[in-house]
């Protein structure tokens, strides 16, 4: 199997044991996480500036809204990746192909509401 796609977070979820937090790897896992870990420090990441990411170099996980842009234009609307193609997060308009957008982003959190004592 290739891990070269998959972020370091994906591939310690699918060594981690639920039951009892242990984290086991076979030899392909532990290459492919030290391989990520070397590139991190070596400043290889396919994260770009600000925590954009590249669509050449990983798609964001199915299902969940990203900020998109393609070139230098920040696209308005939230869209989705389904596997194949980009869907408005809205489903307002037709799913768009893969090589639509350059990069993606998450979307920021929500503002934290100030508590007043």
């Amino acid at each position: 199997m290739s891990f070269e796609n998959w972020s370091i977070e994906e591939l310690f979820a699918r060594c981690t044991d639920y039951d009892d937090g242990s984290l086991s790897m076979d030899k392909e896992e532990f290459s492919a996480l030290r391989r990520m870990l070397q590139d991190k420090a070596d400043g290889n990441s396919p994260v770009i500036q600000e925590g954009w990411v590249a669509c050449s170099e990983r798609m964001p996980h199915i299902g969940v809204p990203v900020i998109t842009c393609c070139g230098d234009v920040v696209q308005y609307a939230a869209y989705s990746w389904d596997g194949k193609e980009w869907q408005d997060w809205y489903e307002e308009y037709d799913k768009l192909p893969a090589n639509t957008f350059t990069h993606w982003h998450s979307r920021p959190a929500a503002p934290q509401q100030e508590v007043k004592p």
